[in-house]
């Protein structure tokens, strides 16, 4: 004896088809790379990092110097970096590697 088949709410015209046999792995794979990643990410070793930051003035007067460029020469190898003082003379380096610098304009 065979069952009869369930029937199907009127106007139900959902189609099911299969999925491809490689996109079933796809996710579960593509979450443990990810966690994998995440893991590396958080364990790098990197370098310790600092800020500079000050203000240019004149030196007859104290007064700020706006808009003066400002640069950064590490002592210990040839990296430089360069900024602007904004309209008040203030300047900043941010994510600096630690260690001796001489600040030139």
């Amino acid at each position: 004896m065979s069952l009869p088949p369930s029937p199907r709410p009127a106007g139900d015209n959902t189609v099911f088809s299969p999925r491809p046999a490689g996109v079933r792995g796809v996710a579960p794979l593509a979450a443990v790379l990810l966690i994998l990643v995440g893991f590396g990410l958080l364990f790098t070793q990197s370098e310790p990092v600092g800020a500079v930051e000050g203000t240019v003035t004149f030196a007859r007067n104290s007064q700020p110097f706006a808009y003066s460029r400002v640069s950064l020469l590490s002592e210990s190898d040839s990296r430089s970096w360069r900024t602007k003082t904004d309209r008040q003379g203030h300047f900043s380096f941010r994510h600096i590697p630690v260690g001796t610098y001489r600040a030139v304009d």
